[in-house]
């Protein structure tokens, strides 16, 4: 487990409640989150990672499971 994916993990814990099983999880498809959130994920992975995310990185498979969003991250740093 990645210091960035428990990061994550513990963004989704305090902001929405979501408790992650496997980082593997899916969010988005299973219902944990919608796009609103996503969008508020976004906005704390730019500043947590202090990369840029364009609207072509706001799709679903990106946002969802803690491992998609860790990947993401890493592909923009």
């Amino acid at each position: 487990m990645t210091n960035l994916a428990i990061e994550i993990e513990s963004y989704l814990k305090n902001s929405f409640g979501i408790v992650v099983d496997s980082h593997s999880s899916s969010l988005v498809s299973n219902g944990l989150i919608d796009s609103m959130q996503v969008v508020d994920v976004a906005m704390f992975l730019e500043t947590l990672a202090d990369v840029t995310l364009d609207e072509t990185d706001l799709i679903v498979e990106n946002f969802d499971s803690v491992e998609a969003m860790a990947t993401l991250v890493t592909s923009k740093t």
